[in-house]
């Protein structure tokens, strides 16, 4: 069998993993989060971590992004300027 005659290659591997993408929605939702102190949300720590904002996001949406994949979004989507918002990433 031809590989293009191969239907299941044309599959999106990454249904068999954990390897979402973020939405739409995902992205509001962390730029809101990201702009607001943790305590308003009923944390204890003052300071968001890339690695805090996976968690919240990920119980909010179930979508688990790292703290990597979370940085670039941010720097994408707010050209970030150190000091600019208190997150240590």
């Amino acid at each position: 069998m031809a590989k293009s005659d191969n239907l299941e290659s044309l599959e999106d591997k990454r249904q068999k993993g954990n390897h979402r993408k973020a939405t739409k929605k995902y992205i509001e939702l962390l730029l809101e989060v990201v702009e607001r102190p943790p305590q308003e949300l009923g944390y204890e720590f003052g300071k968001w971590t890339g690695e805090r904002l996976s968690i919240y996001l990920q119980q909010q949406t179930g979508i688990k992004l790292n703290s990597k994949q979370i940085s670039r979004i941010l720097q994408k989507k707010l050209r970030l300027h150190l000091g600019k918002v208190q997150l240590r990433i």
